[in-house]
C-alpha cells in the first residue's frame, strides 16, 4: 500500500477524529490523500471525520460509503481512498 500511495510516507499528517478507541488521521501531499481510521476497541466503532463519498478500502479492496463516519471493525484498520 506503501508503495502504491507514497502519500503515506512523505505526505501530510492532519488527525480528523479523536476518539476513546478510535483515531483517523488523513495523509495529503499535492497528488494524494489517504485517510488512516484505527479502532482499538473490541466491537465496531463509527469513526467521524471522514468526508461523504464512495472509497476504496486500501487493505482489504473493499468498496466503503461514507456518510461523514464510516464503521471500524473491533481491533481493526481501514485505509481509505477516495474512488
Amino acid at each position: 500500500v506503501r508503495t502504491e500511495h507514497p502519500v503515506l510516507r512523505y505526505g501530510k499528517r492532519q488527525g480528523v477524529h479523536f476518539g476513546w478507541d478510535t483515531y483517523a488521521y488523513k495523509m495529503t501531499a499535492s497528488y494524494d490523500e489517504v485517510f488512516v481510521l484505527l479502532n482499538r476497541a473490541d466491537g465496531a466503532e463509527s469513526v467521524d471525520g471522514i468526508p461523504a463519498g464512495t472509497y476504496t478500502d486500501l487493505l482489504t479492496d473493499e468498496t466503503i460509503e461514507s456518510d461523514g463516519s464510516v464503521s471500524v471493525p473491533g481491533q481493526d484498520t481501514r485505509v481509505l481512498v477516495l474512488q
